[in-house]
């Protein structure tokens, strides 16, 4: 699930969701002022604190991504779900609108989608075709035992109901008449990794899916973390958004985790499950087991709630950088692949007498080598 922000510049003379409408169809508007992507840039910047990298025309930062080429009318900002109704985490980029002194429009609250309702209860027994990835990790690491498989053609009866509402999940959020949305895609492609409860009591099913638009431009959906708790799939996300700067360096700290229904405000399917205290006592299971002198339970664990901070990349363990562990918690490095590019972070796990857990993930400066050999979801390009 994805929260989705639109900018122009201009005034035509009529109400925000008209004009939204017009832009998606591919109207060229007269009243509106086109960008250049240079100013665009700059301005996303400055927001930012140059904290965001470029690929061609596309602007990728901390939870968004957006692309502008040369003459665009309005700008189409993809954002993690985190940043739905928190005016925190949206400051720099509403931010970054002011500098460009342009409108801002939430397309959420405007239009909702009308597809049809989809299964929320199913088996994983069946995994359709999927097959186990033959890579290999040093030790711990979110990998183990994932399988994966690609659809279509390679589906099966619980795929098939997850595919169903993943399609679903991805046409939030994004007008039906836009040439991105996936009704109007071609090749249209999704690839699904699936993490089987272990260490975590829950299976994660990472996915992802990319398709062309008719003038044949690729267009990728980012990467959807998706839980199934109970014989229920949604989201997995944090209550509250997770990301700070602290003296200059990002920082993701976790308290709580829940599931999130699927569906817009209308038609939401399931039941919204507060995890953490399930999550919490799975940590203090394998705290357990560490201090017995057995580590892989906890590492795993800390490599897992890595990988769902990151959407579902892989996390891996530095083999020359072991896990410390302390009466209350742990603390180990971590290579983690972000949307962007790889980074080491300093991740620890906290476990209070009081209960629950806190999970803090701090990004270093250490060099990080890119792994070519991850396939998608579970790499760079997802």
């Amino acid at each position: 699930m994805s929260f989705d922000l639109v900018l122009w510049r201009g005034s035509p003379n009529e109400a925000p969701n008209e004009t939204y409408a017009r832009l998606v169809d591919g109207e060229r508007i007269a009243e509106l002022v086109p960008f250049s992507f240079e100013e665009v840039r700059k301005a996303f910047s400055a927001a930012c604190r140059g904290d965001l990298v470029t690929r061609g025309d596309v602007i990728l930062g901390r939870g968004f991504e957006l692309s502008c080429p040369d003459g665009a009318l309005s700008l189409f900002i993809i954002c993690d779900l985190a940043f739905a109704g928190n005016v925190e985490a949206q400051r720099a980029l509403r931010d970054a609108a002011r500098r460009l002194d342009a409108t801002v429009f939430d397309p959420q609250a405007a239009e909702r989608s009308n597809a049809p309702p989809t299964p929320v209860a199913i088996s994983l027994a069946e995994w359709g075709s999927a097959q186990p990835w033959q890579g290999t990790v040093t030790g711990a690491s979110s990998l183990r035992d994932v399988l994966l498989s690609t659809v279509p053609p390679d589906s099966g009866p619980s795929l098939d109901q997850v595919h169903a509402l993943y399609l679903h999940h991805i046409g939030e959020g994004i007008a039906r008449g836009h040439s991105a949305h996936r009704s109007k895609l071609t090749n249209l492609e999704c690839r699904y990794a699936w993490i089987p409860a272990g260490v975590m009591p829950f299976d994660i099913v990472v996915a992802y899916a990319s398709g062309n638009m008719s003038d044949g431009t690729v267009v990728t959906r980012p990467n959807r973390l998706l839980g199934i708790v109970d014989g229920q799939i949604g989201a997995l996300t944090c209550p509250v958004n997770t990301r700070s700067k602290e003296d200059g360096k990002h920082v993701s700290t976790w308290t709580a985790i829940k599931l999130e229904p699927i569906g817009d405000g209308r038609d939401r399917r399931g039941v919204e499950l507060d995890l953490t205290a399930r999550v919490s006592t799975a940590a203090r299971a394998a705290l357990a087991e560490a201090q017995r002198g057995e580590t892989l339970a906890l590492r795993t664990w800390l490599c897992v709630f890595a990988s769902i901070d990151a959407l579902g990349r892989a996390a891996v363990e530095l083999p020359d950088r072991p896990i410390e562990v302390y009466e209350a918690g742990a603390a180990m490095p971590l290579w983690i692949q972000h949307v962007y590019e790889p980074g080491i972070a300093n991740t620890s796990v906290q476990l209070p007498d009081r209960g629950g857990f806190k999970v803090r993930i701090e990004a270093t400066q250490d060099k990080a080598t890119p792994r070519t050999d991850l396939p998608l979801p579970l790499g760079a390009a997802g």
